[in-house]
């Protein structure tokens, strides 16, 4: 739900969708090194990337979306006033 906020998904390097081996590498650094530490090394690692160190590691970069994506099989209904 965060992503779809703020308007941002994560894709491969080169646009694709990823896969569940992707996702846990990438999932690794919120979970368990926190984000911070993960922010500053992948920083101070790697200047001028803007990428956190496991989106390096997995291979993802996080993209933002043009429009707002619906997830799928939800119907919105209008209330009617």
């Amino acid at each position: 739900m965060g992503k779809m906020a703020l308007k941002i998904r994560v894709t491969g390097r080169a646009g694709e969708d990823i896969g569940f081996f992707a996702a846990t590498i990438q999932s690794f650094g919120k979970a368990f090194l926190l984000v911070p530490p993960d922010c500053l090394i992948g920083w101070l690692a790697m200047p001028g990337s803007k990428q956190r160190l496991f989106n390096r590691i997995s291979g993802t970069v996080v993209i933002e979306t043009r429009e707002a994506e619906e997830p799928e099989g939800v119907t919105y209904v209008k209330q009617e006033e």
